[in-house]
């Protein structure tokens, strides 16, 4: 092995001060004392192997097993003393703080802390979990487990989560609470580690891939199903709440292509730039064959391919099919694709056909299991957030006629008024079809009826038009919002409006936009949520003076000082 630097002392002082609760910590540091405890662990681990290896007396016979070996922590260091492996001086007790359940524990809640995406941090747990697992030196107690359990559920180690909850059961450890979030039991972090499961599906779906052809998280009733066992077993009463957390795994795998459509692409293009040789000058030749001269500072800004200075315009693809828009099909239905007569039905009636989605399905029916007492467990109500979840598993999976039932039917008849996350949802499943007629409608309703907006609901707006190609009209959504509501969109909304806008050529709409922020920036809010909302803009670097600039530079146009006030 060689000369090794070994200080377990101040191992264990590292990752117990990374692992303790800081408003603002170092990734990076808490980074290096995860790495160093698992350095430590590692020589350990070889020297506990490699005397076992030693000790283990050799059978003729391939039949019969060699006697089990157990090398203690008083081994490790004559062994160390004798080969000169590690230089400094080690005690016993230091290597038991090192492997003691109290430092194993923080070490886990240390990788947590190390910002890592959920795949990454998925194997870093495993990993850990492993290497302790190989030195064998520590009893898996009560605080222990939970902290496993809790690391496996950011994680999105499913199968590892569940079986620690069996573990739990099985040595009659009383369900526990996290120290940090007294809200969140051991269960949520079960359910969490299906969510986070969930999150590569959510950002990698084939949405041109059937519901058949998903990964199985795509449906994860099983696994909600062994939670629910499992605290019927333990004398955990399920809550309102708590049902709530596990219909929203139904909605935390994304939209499938059946809630979407792809409006635009974007492309380069080069053939529209043109140079006259004679005057060194460059243009840009658009649609309508009108030129428009670029100066020479803004082609610098333009990006480059294959050496030669683009532009990037956006390309709009056909519209949606018409059974995907609800305002299109409330009135001409569709056929069953197994129809041969060729009769046509509601759209909410072909929703509602199990094949439509069999994970929406499964949605539907576990929530429905809820209220007649799933498990074991006593029957609970839905309340409006449970039906908001349920909306959104609707729009996920393009349901959007049966999202409407259940906020035009099923809501009145349980007593129950949307609220604005209710029309928000409803109002982002329509922008991702581009329904905006619809979408106006709903609105309408929204302010007729009081119920607040919020900036997701001017987000659901401008969305929708985007899709569409009314930029203008969108131009004009922020700011009438604005102005009769006092609500702003966040700041990525404000970039790609400029953005659509600038690579639609449409400057007079991409400079009246950047009007409006100039408005924003000289805005005096009138309460806590305005002014949340300025500083989130006002903080936003893309959103600033020269990134403008910069951005308009990009596609080929100029922004000057005397576009601003």
């Amino acid at each position: 092995l060689g000369s090794q630097k070994f200080d377990a002392k101040k191992c264990v002082k590292e990752i117990q001060e990374a692992a303790q609760w800081q408003a603002e910590w170092d990734p990076d540091v808490v980074r290096q004392a995860v790495s160093n405890y698992e350095h430590h662990m590692r020589i350990l681990h070889q020297t506990l192997s490699q005397l076992e290896r030693e000790k283990t007396p050799q059978v003729e016979s391939e039949l019969s097993s060699s006697p089990k070996v157990v090398v203690t922590l008083e081994d490790v260091i004559a062994d160390w003393q004798d080969t000169k492996l590690i230089e400094q001086d080690v005690t016993v007790q230091q290597l038991e703080d090192l492997v003691s359940p109290e430092t194993v524990e923080s070490a886990f809640r240390s990788a947590l802390r190390m910002n890592l995406d959920t795949s990454r941090l998925s194997v870093k747990v495993r990993e850990l979990e492993r290497l302790v697992g190989l030195v064998g030196k520590t009893p898996l107690t009560d605080p222990l487990s939970f902290s496993l359990l809790k690391a496996n559920g950011k994680a999105g180690n499913i199968g590892r989560a569940l079986a620690l909850l069996n573990m739990r059961k099985a040595r009659n450890y009383p369900p526990r609470k996290d120290q940090e979030y007294p809200s969140q039991n051991e269960f949520v972090h079960a359910i969490q580690s299906i969510e986070s499961a969930g999150l590569y599906l959510r950002k990698n779906r084939n949405v041109f891939a059937g519901d058949v052809h998903q990964p199985a998280i795509d449906n994860p009733t099983r696994w909600l199903d062994a939670i629910l066992v499992n605290m019927f077993e333990r004398n955990v009463q399920l809550t309102p709440w708590l049902a709530n957390r596990m219909l929203e795994t139904y909605a935390s795998t994304g939209r499938t292509g059946k809630a979407l459509h792809f409006f635009y692409d974007m492309k380069r293009d080069h053939k529209g730039i043109h140079h006259d040789p004679e005057t060194g000058q460059y243009s840009y030749i658009e649609d309508n064959d009108t030129e428009r001269p670029i100066r020479p500072e803004i082609m610098e800004q333009m990006p480059i391919y294959k050496k030669k200075r683009i532009k990037v315009r956006v390309q709009y693809n056909p519209p949606p099919p018409y059974h995907k828009v609800p305002s299109l099909v409330k009135d001409t239905g569709v056929m069953r694709p197994d129809d041969t007569a060729g009769k046509r039905i509601s759209k909410l009636d072909r929703e509602s056909d199990k094949d439509w989605s069999l994970p929406l399905t499964a949605a539907l029916v576990f929530a429905d299991s809820l209220t007649q007492g799933a498990c074991g467990h006593d029957p609970i109500s839905l309340n409006l957030q449970s039906y908001n979840v349920l909306i959104k598993a609707c729009c996920y999976r393009g349901a959007l006629w049966r999202a409407l039932h259940i906020l035009n039917k099923v809501l009145p008849r349980q007593n129950l008024e949307p609220n604005t996350t209710t029309y928000n949802i409803i109002l982002s499943g329509m922008a991702r079809v581009g329904d905006v007629d619809m979408m106006k409608e709903f609105l309408i309703t929204m302010t007729n009826k009081g119920v607040p907006l919020n900036m997701f609901t001017v987000q659901a707006m401008v969305e929708g038009m985007l899709n569409v190609g009314d930029i203008g009209g969108a131009v004009t959504m922020v700011q009438d919002l604005f102005n009769q509501h006092g609500v702003i969109p966040p700041p990525a909304t404000h970039f790609k409006i400029l953005e659509i806008a600038l690579a639609n050529c449409l400057v007079y709409e991409a400079k009246r936009h950047v009007y409006f922020l100039q408005q924003l920036w000289k805005w005096a809010p009138q309460n806590s949520r305005q002014e949340r909302q300025k500083e989130k803009m006002m903080k936003n670097p893309q959103l600033s003076r020269p990134s403008l600039k910069t951005l308009f530079g990009y596609f080929g146009e100029a922004l000057t000082e005397e576009d601003f006030f």
